[in-house]
């Protein structure tokens, strides 16, 4: 049995009309996410895109893999059964989770190296 497994997170994003006619770009981050009555919820990242808004759904898809150890996110138990040891699997539940934002550009300010020189009436430049 193979240790790893690929998780493959598949959405389409529809865009209203303010979105696309500014061109807005989103920031789509990618999560699974286990989910049951234990509350010991674990989240693993898929991964990172970014989608520009078109007048046209875009679908995305996204890969990432896990061990098999990641996803078991309920522990199996032991149990000592005639003599011998039983292994109980517990059933492990995951949902995928895709949050949008809206990309943020942040202002960057760069200087250039000093430059020497004299300007002036007397200057040589």
């Amino acid at each position: 049995m193979a240790a790893q497994r690929t998780a493959r997170v598949v959405f389409t994003t529809n865009f209203n009309q303010v979105e696309i006619l500014s061109g807005t770009v989103f920031k789509a981050d990618v999560k699974l996410v286990s989910k049951d009555s234990m509350n010991d919820d674990r989240i693993l990242a898929i991964g990172t895109t970014f989608v520009q808004a078109s007048n046209v759904p875009v679908q995305i898809t996204l890969n990432q893999v896990f061990t098999r150890a990641n996803l078991d996110e309920d522990a199996d138990s032991i149990r000592l059964h005639g003599g011998g040891n039983r292994v109980f699997e517990l059933v492990d539940e995951w949902l995928a989770r895709v949050t949008l934002s809206p990309a943020i550009f942040e202002t960057v300010t760069a200087n250039s190296l000093l430059v020497n020189g004299s300007w002036g009436s007397q200057g040589h430049d």
